[in-house]
Protein backbone atom coordinates (compact mmCIF):
# COMPACT_ATOMS: atom_id res chain seq x y z
CA UNK A 1 0.00 0.00 0.00
CA UNK A 2 1.13 3.54 -0.77
CA UNK A 3 -0.29 6.64 0.91
CA UNK A 4 0.61 10.27 0.55
CA UNK A 5 -0.11 13.59 -1.12
CA UNK A 6 -0.41 14.19 -4.84
CA UNK A 7 0.42 17.66 -6.18
CA UNK A 8 0.39 18.57 -9.88
CA UNK A 9 0.68 22.04 -11.42
CA UNK A 10 0.59 23.55 -14.92
CA UNK A 11 -0.15 20.35 -16.81
CA UNK A 12 -1.95 19.55 -20.06
CA UNK A 13 -3.64 16.23 -20.88
CA UNK A 14 -3.56 16.29 -24.66
CA UNK A 15 -6.52 14.70 -26.44
CA UNK A 16 -8.62 14.24 -23.28
CA UNK A 17 -11.09 16.91 -22.26
CA UNK A 18 -12.26 16.54 -18.70
CA UNK A 19 -13.57 20.08 -18.99
CA UNK A 20 -15.91 19.13 -21.84
CA UNK A 21 -17.49 16.38 -19.78
CA UNK A 22 -17.89 18.54 -16.70
CA UNK A 23 -18.90 21.73 -18.50
CA UNK A 24 -21.43 20.07 -20.83
CA UNK A 25 -23.00 18.24 -17.89
CA UNK A 26 -23.23 21.27 -15.63
CA UNK A 27 -23.71 24.30 -17.84
CA UNK A 28 -24.05 23.12 -21.43
CA UNK A 29 -20.78 24.58 -22.68
CA UNK A 30 -17.86 22.94 -24.44
CA UNK A 31 -14.58 22.80 -22.55
CA UNK A 32 -12.25 22.25 -25.52
CA UNK A 33 -10.15 19.27 -26.69
CA UNK A 34 -7.46 19.06 -23.99
CA UNK A 35 -7.51 19.26 -20.20
CA UNK A 36 -5.44 22.10 -18.82
CA UNK A 37 -4.76 21.55 -15.13
CA UNK A 38 -3.67 24.65 -13.26
CA UNK A 39 -3.41 22.71 -9.98
CA UNK A 40 -4.43 19.28 -8.70
CA UNK A 41 -3.94 18.06 -5.17
CA UNK A 42 -5.26 15.09 -3.21
CA UNK A 43 -4.39 12.70 -0.43
CA UNK A 44 -4.12 9.26 -2.03
CA UNK A 45 -4.21 5.73 -0.76
CA UNK A 46 -3.20 3.19 -3.42
CA UNK A 47 -3.74 -0.47 -2.46
CA UNK A 48 -4.78 -3.75 -4.08
CA UNK A 49 -8.42 -2.95 -3.21
CA UNK A 50 -8.27 0.28 -5.27
CA UNK A 51 -7.41 3.94 -5.02
CA UNK A 52 -8.96 6.31 -2.49
CA UNK A 53 -8.64 10.02 -3.31
CA UNK A 54 -9.51 12.34 -0.42
CA UNK A 55 -9.55 16.14 -0.31
CA UNK A 56 -9.34 16.46 -4.10
CA UNK A 57 -8.79 20.07 -5.19
CA UNK A 58 -8.67 20.63 -8.94
CA UNK A 59 -8.43 23.97 -10.74
CA UNK A 60 -9.29 23.81 -14.44
CA UNK A 61 -9.09 27.28 -16.02
CA UNK A 62 -11.73 26.27 -18.61
CA UNK A 63 -14.25 25.25 -15.92
CA UNK A 64 -13.46 26.44 -12.40
CA UNK A 65 -12.56 24.89 -9.06
CA UNK A 66 -13.57 21.32 -8.26
CA UNK A 67 -13.38 19.65 -4.87
CA UNK A 68 -14.43 16.26 -3.53
CA UNK A 69 -13.53 12.66 -2.76
CA UNK A 70 -13.77 9.35 -4.53
CA UNK A 71 -12.49 5.92 -5.37
CA UNK A 72 -11.18 3.96 -8.32
CA UNK A 73 -11.82 0.24 -7.96
CA UNK A 74 -9.36 -2.48 -9.05
CA UNK A 75 -11.52 -2.86 -12.20
CA UNK A 76 -11.13 0.91 -12.92
CA UNK A 77 -14.72 1.80 -11.91
CA UNK A 78 -15.04 5.42 -10.76
CA UNK A 79 -17.13 6.64 -7.82
CA UNK A 80 -16.43 10.32 -7.13
CA UNK A 81 -18.65 12.86 -5.37
CA UNK A 82 -17.55 16.33 -6.42
CA UNK A 83 -18.52 19.99 -6.09
CA UNK A 84 -17.81 22.51 -8.85
CA UNK A 85 -17.61 26.26 -8.54
CA UNK A 86 -17.88 27.32 -12.16
CA UNK A 87 -15.85 30.24 -13.54
CA UNK A 88 -18.89 31.65 -15.32
CA UNK A 89 -21.03 31.77 -12.17
CA UNK A 90 -22.82 28.49 -13.13
CA UNK A 91 -24.92 29.94 -15.88
CA UNK A 92 -27.17 27.74 -17.95
CA UNK A 93 -30.08 25.48 -17.11
CA UNK A 94 -28.27 22.84 -15.05
CA UNK A 95 -26.05 25.41 -13.38
CA UNK A 96 -29.10 27.30 -12.12
CA UNK A 97 -31.09 24.18 -11.33
CA UNK A 98 -28.46 22.51 -9.16
CA UNK A 99 -26.63 25.50 -7.73
CA UNK A 100 -26.17 25.71 -3.96
CA UNK A 101 -24.07 28.62 -2.63
CA UNK A 102 -22.66 29.02 -6.15
CA UNK A 103 -21.50 25.39 -6.22
CA UNK A 104 -22.81 22.50 -8.28
CA UNK A 105 -22.64 18.94 -6.92
CA UNK A 106 -21.87 16.25 -9.47
CA UNK A 107 -20.78 12.63 -9.74
CA UNK A 108 -18.05 11.01 -11.79
CA UNK A 109 -18.88 7.40 -12.55
CA UNK A 110 -18.14 4.98 -15.38
CA UNK A 111 -14.54 3.87 -15.82
CA UNK A 112 -11.15 5.52 -16.07
CA UNK A 113 -11.25 5.06 -19.86
CA UNK A 114 -14.87 6.26 -20.17
CA UNK A 115 -15.77 8.59 -17.29
CA UNK A 116 -19.37 9.71 -17.00
CA UNK A 117 -20.15 13.11 -15.46
CA UNK A 118 -23.65 13.73 -14.10
CA UNK A 119 -25.38 16.13 -11.71
CA UNK A 120 -25.67 14.77 -8.16
CA UNK A 121 -29.45 14.84 -7.90
CA UNK A 122 -29.48 13.49 -4.32
CA UNK A 123 -27.14 16.18 -3.04
CA UNK A 124 -28.99 18.89 -4.97
CA UNK A 125 -32.40 17.82 -3.70
CA UNK A 126 -30.97 17.55 -0.19
CA UNK A 127 -29.76 21.15 -0.44
CA UNK A 128 -33.23 22.22 -1.55
CA UNK A 129 -34.82 20.44 1.44
CA UNK A 130 -32.38 21.82 4.02
CA UNK A 131 -32.65 25.36 2.65
CA UNK A 132 -35.95 25.44 0.70
CA UNK A 133 -36.01 29.18 -0.04
CA UNK A 134 -32.58 29.16 -1.71
CA UNK A 135 -33.18 25.77 -3.31
CA UNK A 136 -36.48 26.76 -4.91
CA UNK A 137 -34.99 30.12 -5.91
CA UNK A 138 -32.09 28.33 -7.58
CA UNK A 139 -34.52 25.98 -9.32
CA UNK A 140 -36.70 28.74 -10.75
CA UNK A 141 -33.73 31.01 -11.43
CA UNK A 142 -32.18 28.19 -13.48
CA UNK A 143 -35.40 27.47 -15.31
CA UNK A 144 -36.05 31.08 -16.24
CA UNK A 145 -32.47 32.34 -16.57
CA UNK A 146 -32.68 34.78 -13.65
CA UNK A 147 -29.53 35.86 -11.87
CA UNK A 148 -29.08 35.09 -8.18
CA UNK A 149 -29.53 38.15 -5.98
CA UNK A 150 -27.33 38.83 -2.95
Amino acid sequence: MITGPLNVANTRLKGFSMASGIASTLNGSNGGHDTIIETLSSNLRVAPDGIQADSVQLVLPQVGTITGNGTISPTNALDFHMMAKMNDGSRGFLGGLFRSKGEIPFLVQGTTSQPVFMPDMGKSLGNMLTNPAKGVGGLFGGLFGKKKQN
